[in-house]
């Protein structure tokens, strides 16, 4: 497999973003997807600890709901601060962990009551 022969190379790659991201002045909306791409195609042909650690279930879980939590997290952020924050200076710290206990849970349910139902009607229907 390509990437597999090629991880090191996929390594140094990552590294050489990472230090041209820090000292220079290219945008970062420029350097961090390429990056981050670099990174999990590495991550995805080794057998590093780092691999074994994301492999654990909660991570595994935070993976499979992430798409959920996109979908919710600004949605959870607007309505909380137009309802707690009277200065956006100064944010309490219970909002923030109100926000982030908000937006997992409201994450768990669009992921268990929509994402997951969605993918077995459509995996039904592409099986037609």
């Amino acid at each position: 497999d390509f990437l597999e022969r090629n991880s090191t190379v996929a390594l140094a790659a990552f590294l050489g973003l990472c230090v041209l991201y820090a000292f220079t002045s290219t945008p970062d909306y420029a350097l961090i997807p390429l990056t981050f791409a670099l990174l999990i195609a590495y991550l995805s042909v080794t057998t590093s600890g780092i691999t074994a650690a994301l492999s654990t279930p909660v991570l595994v879980y935070l993976g499979e709901i992430s798409y959920s939590t996109y979908m919710v997290h600004y949605l959870v952020y607007d309505l909380l601060k137009a309802a707690f924050v009277s200065d956006t200076h100064q944010i309490n710290q219970w909002y923030l962990w109100l926000s982030f206990l908000a937006v997992f849970i409201l994450s768990v349910v669009l992921h268990h009551a929509v994402d997951m139902p969605s993918q077995k009607y459509f995996r039904r229907l592409s099986a037609r």
